[in-house]
């Protein structure tokens, strides 16, 4: 790695977003979730919105970017039961009944309501469902989604569990998260690093984003979730000493670990998952975002 000097204003990568912009990502958030949690054709689910993402965690850097929030029943849950042992197991079927309708169900309703309000312009993607901006209102992506349990203990009902969300794409497959640990862990090691632990995560999707635009990197496999998950792997301690330090250190740690094949151990910032459990995102994926935002950053 050839040089120490960043050839980057850092400072400017680093910076958080305008109170004007997160205002404007709040206020969007409220329009929506007023017509989610007040339509009547939706009263059944009980929707409950909540903004998340990087407008919520703070550490979104693009202006009037999309503002992901998320529209949430739990009339009906879903559920990862496969750690249980077989008593277990046969004691949870026993005791659950699934609900009244179905994730489709919802998605659908979800969907034609957001288009008896907001037109036809509306878009039905795979995971979430976007609304395009106006004058008064940033464009949003609403993701429908339920209650998710990550059972490892059910001796007796309700069990043990840890509590996330699920959605499933039109595909069919099932994506969980877990927003508000992650949302927790970010905010706790960001105090810890006197703030900049954020500051690298804006540094990094900002160069991201521009590896994204040149065409050198998959978007799909450097999504904000993973990459602020890899960051929060990294020591408290190397945050510190001002960006260009702090943002080599940084690199230079997670590159040894990927390439020494330690990473196999690092966990996402909800601190439930491994972060290299699916063919989503790979040591060798991340490997590479390093390599090219350190040369982006001192070459």
């Amino acid at each position: 790695m050839p040089t120490l000097t960043p050839v980057v204003n850092l400072e400017t990568l680093a910076s958080a977003p305008s109170i004007t912009e997160q205002n404007a990502a709040a206020a969007t958030h409220t329009i929506i979730r007023t017509f989610l949690e007040g339509v009547s054709s939706l009263n059944k689910y009980s929707v409950d919105t909540h903004l998340h993402g990087s407008y919520k965690n703070s550490t979104n850097v693009s202006r009037n970017s999309d503002v992901d929030i998320g529209a949430q029943s739990d009339q009906i849950y879903l559920y990862d039961v496969s750690g249980l042992p077989q008593d277990q197991l046969a004691r949870f079927k026993e005791t659950t009944s699934p609900g009244t309708f179905t994730f489709e169900d919802y998605r659908r309703d979800i969907l034609a309501s957001l288009r008896s309000q907001y037109g036809p312009q509306v878009i039905d993607g795979n995971k979430a469902i976007t609304i395009p901006g106006n004058t008064y209102r940033l464009p949003a992506d609403v993701l429908p989604c339920v209650e998710f349990r990550h059972y490892w203990n059910y001796q007796s009902g309700p069990g043990s569990f840890a509590t996330g969300i699920a959605f499933l794409t039109k595909q069919g497959n099932r994506i969980v998260n877990f927003p508000q640990q992650h949302f927790d862990n970010l905010t706790t090691k960001n105090t810890a690093t006197g703030e900049y632990f954020k500051g690298c995560i804006r540094i990094m999707k900002r160069i991201r984003n521009d590896l994204v635009r040149d065409g050198a990197i998959d978007e799909r496999h450097s999504s904000s979730c993973y990459l602020e998950s890899l960051l929060w792997n990294a020591p408290d301690a190397l945050f510190k000493g001002g960006y260009p330090t702090a943002i080599r250190e940084v690199l230079l740690h997670l590159y040894k670990e990927l390439d020494a094949g330690s990473a196999t151990s690092y966990v996402q910032a909800n601190n439930v998952y491994l972060l290299f459990h699916s063919e989503f995102w790979s040591v060798a994926q991340a490997k590479e975002l390093v390599s090219l935002v350190w040369n982006r950053i001192f070459s």
